[in-house]
């Protein structure tokens, strides 16, 4: 199978097994009736991520995987994702690290959903859910600067890549010029919308009087960034911002950055490498 040679994880029984237990979760995937009370963009991503969720219940049976579902175990019972004030690190955003983000393997590192993309591609499976599937994996929460509001929607650009998006914030939250936000942008999706949503609260970040908050970030990427002849600064920003210094990096700079919150967006300060700029820095452990 095409599925078993890219991946070397799953089998012809493995398949069988999954196929089975699809029939079993089928009844846990969100409801029309759910879904109508979001926009459409938004619904669309809330319904791949419900098909993905399921999906990834049934993988997480399989011993090949037990380093993954070990290091998802491990970060749930440190971080436990929730909302504040239980915790800052949100359900939304741990999946979508648990998903797509946390990268295991040798020389070809898979996430729980590029070797899902990899089962589905070699089945019958829906084609449009594969894409959106494919849309959360390359996804990574970024720095992005509020240019303003047009209409119902808010005008980001994003830090080092300076790329301008038109986004609906799922939440609800609509904030102001000048404010930084680290949020992870999906793209529109089949040519259906001209815009783009934050998927899951942002996480904005204070102003602070007398600092230069943006300035403050400029410098934090200059100090982290490697660039090299054969990867670019944006691309190097990218996987920084995907990945981190550590599997857990940016889980870590939500917790020791925590301010408040409110029903649409959490508060955060600080600069990742100044422990004294973070209102937890004395906590860090880097």
């Amino acid at each position: 199978m095409q599925m078993h040679e890219k991946s070397q994880i799953i089998n012809l029984q493995t398949v069988k097994e999954i196929k089975q237990s699809a029939k079993e979760y089928q009844q846990s995937v969100i409801s029309l009736e759910q879904l109508q009370k979001h926009d459409s963009l938004v619904a669309l991503y809330i319904y791949a991520q419900n098909h993905l969720s399921v999906l990834m219940e049934i993988f997480a049976e399989m011993p090949v995987l037990k380093n993954l579902i070990r290091r998802i175990m491990l970060a749930q019972d440190k971080y436990m994702p929730s909302y504040p004030p239980m915790s800052p690190v949100t359900e939304s955003h741990f999946f979508c690290w648990s998903a797509f983000d946390l990268m295991v393997g040798g020389v070809k590192k898979e996430s729980f959903c590029t070797i899902i993309c990899d089962y589905c591609n070699s089945t019958n499976f829906d084609a449009m859910l594969i894409e959106i599937f494919e849309n959360f994996q390359q996804s990574y929460c970024g720095i992005y600067i509020h240019e303003g509001i047009h209409d119902d929607c808010v005008i980001l650009r994003e830090l080092i890549t300076n790329k301008r998006f038109t986004v609906k914030v799922a939440s609800g939250y609509a904030g102001k010029t000048g404010e930084l936000w680290y949020a992870r942008v999906l793209p529109p999706l089949f040519g259906l919308n001209n815009y783009s949503v934050i998927f899951g609260t942002p996480y904005i970040i204070s102003e602070v009087v007398g600092r230069n908050i943006q300035a403050e970030w400029l410098d934090y990427f200059e100090r982290q960034l490697s660039i090299s002849q054969n990867i670019n600064k944006e691309k190097s920003y990218q996987d920084f911002m995907k990945f981190g210094i550590n599997k857990d990096f940016w889980m870590e700079y939500i917790t020791l950055a925590y301010l408040g919150f409110s029903s649409e967006s959490i508060d955060v300060d600080g600069i990742p490498d100044i422990a004294e700029s973070l209102p937890l820095g004395h906590l860090a452990d880097w």
